[in-house]
Formats: structure tokens, sequence, C-alpha cells
């Protein structure tokens, strides 16, 4: 049986949960085989909005140095992932006092509804679970996840895609770096205008 759900990792505006089992109730026995099913769950919590106010306590709130040295990071509904400058990838646990390694290599990626990243031959993967991922068509440099499961990405040359069931749908203008979530659709282009 799992266990109890882990405390929500923020008081407002999505944070995650997770819990674990183990496989003793029964036991195997004689070489039986273990559990059926993942080992632990996630679970999105406390997604009601932050009042006004409380993004200004966040902003003055001191900074904590968590362990792990990253490249990059990511922070979503399915918690915070990063990537290390040898593009290994990690999964920060919902107590958040260490990091996870995931398998895999990415160059960057993006935590939401879903995890997704590209690595350094600009290929596209999704992440299905139990160190599992799932190459995507098409090539990107950049890509992000919503919270809505919203995916948009940029090409090398500095196209905008957008996921729009299992097909990416090509969008006006041209950009360096995108971002997807709750405020809309942001991004940077090569003259670093927003």
């Amino acid at each position: 049986d799992f266990g109890d759900w882990s405390e929500c990792s923020a008081e407002c505006g999505g944070g995650s949960q997770s819990r674990s089992r183990t496989c003793t109730n029964p036991e195997p026995q004689h070489g039986g085989a273990d559990c059926q099913g993942e080992d632990s769950e996630k679970r999105f919590c406390n997604a009601q909005d932050c009042p006004k106010d409380y993004v200004q306590k966040v902003l003055k709130a001191a900074w904590q140095q968590i362990p792990g040295r990253l490249a990059r990071i990511s922070k979503g509904m399915r918690g915070v992932w990063g990537v290390n400058s040898n593009d290994d990838i990690w999964e920060l646990t919902a107590d958040r006092k260490r990091w996870v390694r995931i398998t895999g290599k990415l160059a960057q990626v993006s935590s939401g509804a879903s995890i997704w990243g590209v690595n350094s031959g600009q290929n596209i993967w999704k992440y299905l679970g139990a160190n599992k991922w799932q190459q995507i068509s098409g090539k990107l440099v950049n890509v992000d996840v919503s919270n809505n499961d919203h995916v948009w990405g940029v090409n090398k040359g500095q196209d905008i895609w957008r996921r729009t069931g299992s097909s990416w749908q090509q969008v006006s203008g041209k950009l360096i770096q995108i971002s997807v979530g709750e405020s809309g659709v942001w991004g940077v282009n090569a003259a670093n205008n927003i």
C-alpha cells in the first residue's frame, strides 16, 4: 500500500506531493514477482492562485541553497527538474532535500503537467515515468510545457512551434527562447526584445 502524501511543495500557485510504497503486504516469497506498477506517485496540490501580495513576499525572501550544481532548472506541476553542464538530468525530491538522477541526457528540461526536454542533437523527448523517455518528432533547441500541458518550442532557425495533438504547428515570428505558463506565452528574440 502507498504511504501518506508528502507535504505540498507550495502554499499556493501549484505545487506537488509524492508518496511511495514498498512491496511488503504480502512480501514476495520464493522468487515471486515484486508488486506491479510504480513504486511512487506524484500529484498536483494547492492549485489556488496566490494572493497578490504573496509574490512580493517571495521576492523578499532569502535565497536558500539546495544541494546540486545545475546549468538549467524548471519548476512546474511535476516538480523541480534540472540539467547540469554534462547534460545529466536531475529531479528534486518532494521534501526538497536531495536530487535524484534520471536516466538520459538533455541540454534543457521543462516541468509542467508533463516533463519535456531537448538534447544537444536538438531531439525532443517526453518523460513517461520510471526513467523512460519517448522521442517526439521534430527538432528544437528550446521547449517549454505549462501546467495545462501546452507545449511550445523554438528551433535552430528561431521558428516558433506549438504542439497540437500529436503534431507541431508553426506560429509566425522568430524567437531564441520561449516560456509558456498561466500568464500566457512569452519569448525573447535575437535582439533580446521580449
